[in-house]
């Protein structure tokens, strides 16, 4: 390559002062480049040269920017010293790759190259036969100011080089003042044609180049529509705002599909990415910028018109599912009402088909990708369902979901009479061209759709318009109340096309998702049969009631609204997080629950003793011992007499802190002692230790109980003020978990220790106490997949670890519980208690009773304002075997 900077000077033919001498202002933050054909200039006179098409288009660059800041490509390096002779200080390149039969520039290679080159923020690319207006650098200037990433793209006017030759030069590269009478001299080019890019270096789009060759048609389309689809930047159309003015030789261009390589370059569009290439026309910029510009501002307009195709592109998930929304103004407090429950878990993969203006620009202010019919009216408000306005929202959204497909993508329609608790498309099965919620037992609700692209999806739901054509016609000709309003609705189409291509043809299938984790309104509000197996729901749809306001009415009877007046987002949080700067640890409170068995309570003991005597530096540690009368159900062997025990404990030395010891005549008994906060003080700080005495105590026990107090006192997330404690012990979370998880955040707590810190240990005291005071308290928990063994025996509902899993079930907590790698039983055989100085707690996965993930702090939150509507009756009577659900859930986490 040929720099001017390595150049020497060469005669010229012309007086470089010329081309400066209308120049203003110069703009630093952009670099050009261009193309130029160098023979067309070579052995022109003075006059001739300022005549020349080149020279006029790279002069008007000069007027712009800086010449360091122009990179002009050349055929060939011999031609650079002219060049630079005849412009001044620009950069002047050889072409870095020629396509070998056209011997024509490669544009690609122009690109990536002067990227390269660049020595600014910005990049621009213009024709060589391009000239460009101050109004141009003006729209620049205010776009690097005020749009963070950006695409400018323009437009020519195309004028005969024969009207601008008895121009002065002052009109061409002068004020902006002359860009309307040079408008009025040509004609505006085609939606098509797009001869200036400008953009952010490193911005341009992932997707390889193709080897287009320049000066032809549809490179530009393609990398428009890359820009389009890619969504990372806004498109803005200057074209109305700054003059692209195109000096065109023939009075009749050739069209564009008979020039050299164009064949060519049609192939590479197509061969790249199908018929993509065709969203990239001007119309569909997301911006019109109109009228003059400045740094302080532009007049521009958000464009309503854009292809759905483009939206399509930029909204589908990596799996290739697009969720559709139809909403007018009538359901804003609906839409807004999904939308802040997505906002929960991120959610972006969705199109808002928005029937009105008023709806438009809601969507659009909150962010959401919105499409809007040309002639939408201003406001239309919500409608009775089954009439003709209800049918024409179905329509709307019937043909919206045929361009998802013909796109070749998935669609998922969606009411918005749902909460959305977590992102449903990895439940979605692929296998399935028709999938959808359950409505009654064997047919689809209208809820939640999914349409799966391809030719089966495709050629489904063209049946699907076909047949809502037919009930538009059928209710334009019949007045509402003298028919079956269910028989001629979209619902009704999917449902018996579906269930007849199913039977028909091989290549299609009709699927229902799971009636729990997808449950209607009458599966969700009146049987509660999620909550009864404990399962928290993907989607709840709030149907079987008819109504908007009746709808949001039970919305916000079960806790599942979360809009304000104002229409703002209200995310309740009802843990109270921690104070940042938390004391050291000062003692460990052990409490130790006896259990009737004499050897493992002098196991214990010696255990406890033995690992704090080794303990460097000296750990403080108070002990009780909750001795109880009665025998714990799941231990029936070793059971030795009270006084033995009592002998055991009042003999035995304990030489660390206190000891002190509770006697109960029943476990309720023992219950009430161990949550007394007045009998059993806390000091914050402290590390609480609560230990079955069948527990076998893991060798760095005492090594992990000051990883645990570091993990209480560092500064935690919010969800992470949820954390109520470690579980030492594997044990019944490994009958569940048949797969390696790590370190698994889970909110059962289960038998044999646990760590807690002060306040999470006074804040349980506090709440089972409360219980224990209401008559009639249910210690039922929503069916588990162990639940029965739990519940079938009343006296293990007296356990100190059933409360607690009760306590956390309630407050919507969890605890972290060791990876099972460390045995069932502790960690007698690894040094895991060191991953306690590292451990990332705000970035555990969380489970909830199902092992489904759940997204904290408020789905823990969530869980309980679901459950709350479980009356005790409810909760302890049902006895149902654990749901085809509740499995599906655990082979879909393992």
């Amino acid at each position: 390559m040929h720099s001017s900077k390595n150049s020497s000077r060469h005669q010229s033919n012309a007086s470089v002062g010329q081309v400066q001498q209308y120049g203003l202002e110069k703009f630093q933050h952009l670099t050009l480049a261009t193309t130029i054909n160098v023979k067309e200039l070579k052995g022109l006179d003075e006059q001739g040269l300022k005549n020349a098409i080149e020279w006029r288009a790279i002069t008007s660059f000069l007027h712009l920017i800086p010449a360091r800041n122009i990179i002009v490509y050349a055929d060939d390096r011999s031609d650079c010293p002219f060049l630079v002779d005849v412009f001044g200080s620009i950069n002047c390149h050889e072409v870095p790759c020629f396509h070998p039969k056209t011997k024509r520039p490669v544009i690609s290679c122009i690109f990536e190259e002067g990227e390269k080159t660049a020595t600014t923020e910005f990049f621009s690319f213009v024709n060589g036969d391009i000239i460009l207006s101050q109004d141009f650098i003006s729209v620049v200037e205010w776009a690097v100011w005020s749009i963070p990433r950006f695409l400018l793209i323009g437009k020519r006017v195309d004028v005969h080089v024969t009207s601008l030759l008895s121009l002065p030069l002052q009109s061409l590269f002068g004020a902006s003042s002359f860009t309307g009478e040079l408008r009025k001299l040509g004609e505006e080019h085609g939606e098509w044609g797009i001869d200036v890019f400008v953009y952010r270096v490193g911005d341009r789009p992932r997707r390889k180049f193709p080897p287009f060759v320049a000066g032809n048609w549809r490179w530009d389309n393609w990398l428009l529509s890359e820009f389009m689809a890619e969504g990372n930047v806004q498109v803005i159309d200057i074209s109305k705002s700054a003059l692209i003015l195109h000096q065109d030789k023939a009075q009749k261009q050739m069209m564009a599909k008979f020039r050299p390589a164009s064949a060519y370059n049609n192939f590479l569009a197509h061969q790249s990415t199908g018929e993509k290439f065709q969203m990239g026309k001007i119309t569909n910029a997301d911006i019109l910028v109109a009228g003059g510009c400045s740094r302080s501002g532009c007049i521009m307009f958000q464009n309503t018109d854009i292809q759905m195709e483009i939206l399509i592109h930029r909204r589908a998930s990596p799996g290739g599912y697009v969720v559709l929304l139809t909403v007018n103004s009538g359901y804003i407090d609906l839409f807004k009402n999904w939308l802040c429950w997505s906002r929960l878990f991120h959610f972006q993969n969705f199109i808002v088909l928005a029937e009105d203006g008023y709806s438009y620009n809601i969507a659009t202010q909150e962010g959401c990708t919105a499409f809007m019919q040309r002639g939408a009216p201003r406001k239309r408000y919500a409608v009775e369902y089954g009439s003709k306005e209800f049918q024409e929202t179905m329509t709307f959204r019937t043909n919206a979901v045929l361009a998802v497909l013909k796109s070749g993508f998935h669609a998922v329609i969606a009411d918005l009479d749902t909460v959305w608790l977590e992102d449903p498309l990895p439940f979605f099965q692929p296998n399935c061209t028709l999938l959808g919620q359950k409505h009654k037992e064997a047919s689809m609700s209208g809820g939640l759709v999914v349409v799966r692209g391809g030719h089966a999806g495709v050629r489904f739901w063209k049946q699907v318009i076909e047949c809502q054509e037919l009930n538009m016609e059928f209710i334009a000709n019949h007045a509402l109340g003298t028919y079956d309003v269910s028989k001629y609705t979209e619902q009704e189409c999917i449902n018996r096309l579906g269930k007849t291509h199913a039977t028909k043809y091989a290549d299609f299938s009709y699927c229902l998702l799971p009636k729990l984790s997808f449950p209607d309104g009458r599966r969700f509000f009146e049987e509660k049969l999620p909550q009864l197996e404990g399962l928290v729901p993907t989607i709840i749809h709030n149907n079987w009631i008819k109504g908007k306001d009746k709808k949001a009415g039970r919305f916000k009877d079960w806790g599942l609204w979360l809009v304000e007046k104002d229409y703002t987002c209200q995310f309740e949080h009802t843990a109270t997080p921690r104070p940042v700067d938390s004391p050291k640890l000062r003692r460990v409170k052990i409490h130790l629950v006896d259990i009737g068995c004499l050897p493992c309570l002098e196991e214990s003991l010696n255990q406890l003793q033995r690992g704090l005597a080794e303990r460097e530096p000296k750990i403080y540690a108070d002990l009780t011992v909750h001795m109880v009368d009665e025998r714990t159900p799941l231990y029936v062997g070793a059971v030795s007499s009270s006084a033995d025990r009592q002998t055991t404990i009042e003999s035995f030395e304990w030489t660390h802190g206190t000891k002190n010891m509770m006697t109960s005549v029943s476990q309720l008994d023992q219950l009430k002692k161990m949550t007394d906060e007045s009998m059993l003080h806390t000091d914050e700080g402290d590390i609480v230790l609560v230990v079955d005495v069948a527990s076998n105590l893991p060798q760095h026990l005492w090594q992990f109980v000051q990883g645990a107090a570091d993990g209480f006192n560092k500064t935690l997330a919010d969800h992470s003020a949820r954390l109520i404690g470690y579980s030492i012990h594997q044990q019944f979370v490994r009958e569940v978990l048949a797969f390696e998880v790590g370190w698994l955040g889970h909110q059962l707590v289960t038998p044999g220790a646990i760590l807690l810190g002060s306040a999470q240990w006074k804040a349980f005291q506090v709440w089972t106490g409360r219980q224990l005071l209401v008559a009639n308290f249910s210690s039922c928990l929503p069916q588990l997949p162990y639940n029965q063994l739990w519940t079938a025996n009343s006296g293990l509902q007296h356990q100190w670890w059933w409360w607690m899993t009760l306590y956390s079930f309630h407050y919507g907590g969890f605890f972290v519980l060791p990876p099972k790698s460390t045995s069932g039983r502790g960690y007698e055989t690894t040094d895991v208690y060191k991953q306690f100085q590292n451990l990332n707690i705000t970035a555990l996965p969380v489970y909830d009773y199902m092992m489904k993930s759940v997204n904290v702090p408020f789905s823990l939150a969530l869980r309980k304002k679901i459950f709350s509507h479980l009356t005790n009756s409810e909760l302890c009577t049902y006895s149902g075997p654990v749901s085809a659900d509740v499995l599906h859930r655990l082979r879909l986490v393992s």
